[in-house]
C-alpha cells in the first residue's frame, strides 16, 4: 500500500524539514501528472515545472497583479477624495422620490381634550352591564354562529338594558373634532434600541413605493437620536413626543409596548396604519386602505405570531 495515499497532504510523519520538502515536491508532481493526463497535455514535462525559470515567471506575474490592484484602488480612493460636498456618496437625505410632505404640526390641545370626554362617555355607558361567562380560548376569530350563540345567553331584560345603555352612549358622544384628524398615514413607535430598527424599517418603507406620511413616536426627548428628526422631515416623516400629550412618568410601562395604543389615539391622522419598528414593508402599506375588508369593516387587525 502506498504510504502517502491515506496521509494528509502536509501531515506526513516526516522528522526533518528537508525530508518534508522533498515529500511535498514529490506529492505535487504526482498530482500534476494526474491532472495533466486527465484534462490537458502541457507542452513541458512535469519535472521542469518547479525549475527556477518557471518559478521566477510565476512570481513576476503575481507581483504585476498586486501592483495593478493597488494602483486601481488608489485611483478609486483619489476619486472619492476629490468629490465635492454636493457629490458625496453618503447623502444626508434618503430616498423620497414621490416628494411626500411631512405631517403638519398637530393640534395637541384639541386632541388631548377629545379623548377624556370620550372616556367619560364610555365609563357612564359601561356601568351595570350584564356579565357574560368568559368564552373558552380560541385560536381563530369566532364565527357568526358562535357570536349568535353567545348573544342568546342574555335574557330579554338584559338585552333591553344593553340596548338602552348603547342608545344613551350614542347621545352622549362628544362632538367629533373636525379638521383635527386629517388624511391617512403611518404610525410607528420608536425609542430605545427600537430606534435602530425604525431607521431601517422607514428606509425600506420608502423603497417599497409608499407615499404615505409617517409619524414616528418616542416617549420623550431623552429618546431622541441626535438630529435624526430633522433628517426624516425630508422623507415625509415627523417626530412626535408622547410626553407632549400626557405625563408619561405616571404610566406603568414595562417594556414600552404599552405606549402603542397612545400613539394611535394621539395621531393626527384620521385613518392610520400602525407598523412596528421591526417590521419591513414588502409592498406599499396603503394598499390595505383599498382592500374590500377594510372598506367593509373600517378595521383590520393582524395577529402577532412571535
Amino acid at each position: 500500500m502506498d504510504p502517502y495515499e491515506d496521509a494528509p497532504f502536509l501531515g506526513l510523519p516526516i522528522r526533518n524539514r528537508s525530508s518534508r520538502a522533498a515529500h511535498v515536491k514529490e506529492r505535487f508532481l504526482r498530482y500534476y501528472d494526474a491532472v495533466a493526463r486527465t484534462l490537458i497535455r502541457p507542452p513541458v514535462p512535469a519535472k521542469l515545472l518547479l525549475t527556477r525559470r518557471y518559478l521566477s515567471s510565476a512570481l513576476g506575474c503575481l507581483f504585476l497583479v498586486v501592483i495593478l490592484s493597488l494602483s486601481s484602488r488608489q485611483r478609486g480612493i483619489s476619486r472619492l477624495a476629490s468629490l465635492s460636498s454636493d457629490e458625496r456618496i453618503c447623502r444626508p437625505v434618503r430616498l423620497n422620490p414621490h416628494k411626500t410632505k411631512a405631517p403638519l404640526d398637530a393640534n395637541i390641545t384639541t386632541i388631548t381634550s377629545f379623548w377624556p370626554a370620550l372616556k367619560s362617555a364610555l365609563e357612564a355607558a359601561g356601568r351595570d352591564l350584564p356579565v357574560l361567562k368568559r368564552p373558552p380560548f380560541q385560536t381563530a376569530p369566532p364565527t357568526e354562529d358562535q357570536i349568535r350563540e353567545r348573544t342568546n345567553l342574555l335574557t330579554l331584560e338584559e338585552a333591553t338594558q344593553v340596548r338602552d345603555l348603547h342608545e344613551a352612549f350614542i347621545r352622549n358622544l362628544p362632538v367629533y373634532p373636525k379638521r383635527t384628524f386629517r388624511g391617512r398615514g403611518i404610525v410607528m413607535l420608536a425609542g430605545g434600541h427600537y430606534s435602530e430598527y425604525a431607521v431601517i424599517a422607514l428606509g425600506v418603507l420608502r423603497e417599497s413605493g409608499s407615499t404615505l406620511p409617517v409619524e414616528v413616536w418616542r416617549r420623550d426627548e431623552r429618546e431622541e437620536k441626535h438630529s435624526w428628526c430633522e433628517e426624516i422631515k425630508h422623507e415625509g416623516m415627523a417626530c412626535r413626543r408622547l410626553s407632549d400629550y400626557l405625563d408619561t412618568d405616571i404610566l406603568a410601562i414595562a417594556d414600552g409596548k404599552e405606549m402603542k395604543v397612545f400613539t394611535m389615539l394621539f395621531s393626527s391622522f384620521e385613518e392610520i396604519i400602525f407598523i412596528d419598528a421591526d417590521n419591513m414593508a414588502l409592498q406599499p402599506p396603503e394598499l390595505l386602505f383599498e382592500s374590500e375588508a377594510y372598506n367593509r369593516l373600517a378595521l383590520l387587525c393582524r395577529v402577532d405570531l412571535r
